[in-house]
């Protein structure tokens, strides 16, 4: 796979304005050679230093916040049927679209340290769902597929447990698509995928030290929460 070097990015963004640059780190995807062609750009603009974070987070919440002249959902971006749920000068498919957005929003904000410090915590304390099990706390996915005559679900949930309660969420995850997973066309080309990331997740193993990337990413969302529900925002101001 060819490998693009920093002089290759800064060629490809010498067109952006600031907006736009600032837009391109606003993807955690974005390649270490990008961000750093994006971000010699950004100083041509006057964006050097310190400033730069602080710039780069505003401009992920103001992304959070707009909304489009579509008749797409401004959280999920699938298209709205019917009539919108209008909040805060949004549409949205409705409330939990609206309470993610606001989430996310708050969550662009918090450091890394304080999720990190969040992370850590989480992992020392005892399991949230059995109150008691503390072997190899983390974050497990379990995976649903249900259908009948022509329609089809399959829904992924994540989850922060031990691994005893992992194993039993597991398990009726994968009962669940079993018994109703395999009741249309869909259904059949489809269910056993969702059986077979169940089975990985019973048989997985996992042995890292401290908390991963996509723990800490959750630890920012559990305080982006907390903090919504304090201040009255999110599903709270509508309540």
């Amino acid at each position: 796979m060819r490998t693009y070097d920093e002089s290759y990015y800064r060629e490809q963004f010498k067109g952006l304005d600031r907006y736009e640059l600032l837009d391109r780190l606003a993807n955690p995807e974005l390649a270490e050679a990008a961000r750093k062609a994006a971000t010699t750009l950004l100083a041509t603009h006057g964006v050097t230093g310190s400033a730069l974070p602080e710039l780069v987070t505003q401009h992920c919440q103001a992304e959070l916040l707009t909304t489009s002249a579509t008749r797409e959902c401004d959280g999920c971006r699938a298209p709205v049927n019917g009539y919108p749920l209008i909040l805060e000068g949004q549409k949205f498919c409705g409330i939990d679209c609206f309470h993610t957005s606001r989430v996310r929003a708050v969550a662009a904000g918090i450091p890394d340290s304080d999720a990190l410090d969040h992370a850590e915590e989480a992992l020392e304390a005892a399991c949230p769902k059995c109150e008691v099990g503390r072997d190899r706390l983390g974050l497990y996915k379990f995976h649903y597929a249900g259908s009948f005559l022509v329609f089809y679900s399959e829904e992924s949930q994540m989850a922060f447990c031990c691994r005893t309660c992992a194993r039993k969420a597991s398990l009726w995850a994968l009962l669940y698509c079993v018994l109703l997973g395999w009741w249309s066309p869909a259904g059949l080309f489809r269910t056993p995928v969702m059986i077979i990331a169940n089975i990985h997740a019973l048989l997985e193993r996992r042995s890292e030290s401290g908390p991963s990337p996509e723990l800490i990413e959750w630890s920012r969302a559990q305080i982006a929460e907390a903090r919504l529900q304090a201040e009255g925002g999110g599903r709270w101001s509508v309540i």
